[in-house]
């Protein structure tokens, strides 16, 4: 008996919003630490894999929110056989990167407790560990044929299912941002954030202005289906919702990015990698979030 369209999507995007919970802690976690006084900016080694860790994790945050910026965008909403695979697929090159980030994340805490040599050993059973229990072991119980997928919403998805997909993928976005923000409103003060040039520290509060914005819009849905709606399933509520979950992903985009450079101030003072680092993580957030799910729109064929 083949699998329920709608079921596996909503279970898809349920998943999505697990493995955000996870990549939001990694995240704010080498976002706040690279400000730490513990935190030795003099070691190449530990500069280096802690900006490494910060690409992987946006990497990250970028395919995980990928899924639902194609639901959205590409299918209005609707329920396809292309955006269940292609979300997925996207999860499954997520938990690489995560497991990347966070084996960052485990060597720069290691290593400043004990010294580069318990760093690399922890860092190399993290990613083992994780790689393992994440990929490999899925893969070993993966059967040898698969369900047929049945798409039941033969005449469109309902408006109770879309509203439903709208909120989850805000869920799934929200994380994120509120976990940055937080330890965006840490960060000035620290002493460290005195030694950022005068750029930095100011594109660091355009940056939380930014990500403050993302997160209004995020959860403006909510408040809005239940004061002005009361809950009720309306094609209007999901029309506007729609707009403003969708819009929301252009500061958070921008947030993200201009932390990333922050970071990179710190990390490599004076360095014209930084700027250009940010600008690429910039390009590659809109590409997943807008570019990818515009062209699919344009391609057409939602299955």
């Amino acid at each position: 008996m083949g699998a329920n369209l709608n079921s596996l999507l909503k279970i898809s995007l349920d998943e999505l919003r697990m493995q955000m919970l996870g990549a939001q802690v990694a995240f704010g976690f080498q976002f706040q630490s690279v400000f730490q006084e513990r935190f030795d900016v003099s070691d190449p080694a530990r500069r280096a894999v802690a900006l490494a860790g910060l690409i992987f994790m946006v990497l990250t945050l970028g395919l995980l929110i990928a899924g639902p910026a194609v639901h959205r965008i590409a299918d209005a909403g609707e329920a396809s056989i292309r955006t269940q695979r292609l979300t997925a697929s996207l999860a499954h090159v997520a938990l690489i990167t995560l497991a990347i980030g966070i084996t960052a994340a485990v060597f720069v805490a290691v290593v400043t407790a004990f010294g580069l040599r318990a760093g690399s050993i922890a860092a190399a059973l993290t990613a083992g560990v994780t790689l393992f229990a994440w990929h490999v072991w899925g893969r070993l119980m993966r059967p040898g044929t698969r369900q047929p997928i049945v798409n039941k919403a033969t005449h469109g998805t309902s408006v109770h299912d879309r509203i439903d997909y709208m909120l989850t993928e805000a869920r799934v976005m929200l994380p994120g941002a509120q976990a940055l923000f937080g330890f965006q409103l840490l960060v000035p003060l620290m002493k460290s954030f005195e030694t950022l040039p005068v750029a930095a520290q100011t594109v660091h509060f355009a940056a939380l202005a930014l990500v403050a914005m993302a997160v209004v819009l995020l959860i403006a849905p909510a408040a809005i289906h239940r004061i002005a709606f009361e809950g009720t399933d309306d094609p209007r509520f999901l029309r506007l919702a729609s707009r403003f979950v969708t819009a929301a992903l252009v500061p958070l985009a921008l947030g993200i990015a201009s932390e990333l450079y922050v970071a990179g101030a710190r990390l490599l003072p004076d360095s014209p990698a930084v700027a250009w680092t940010a600008l690429g993580a910039a390009c590659v957030l809109i590409g997943f979030w807008y570019v990818l799910p515009l062209g699919l729109r344009a391609a057409g064929g939602t299955e």
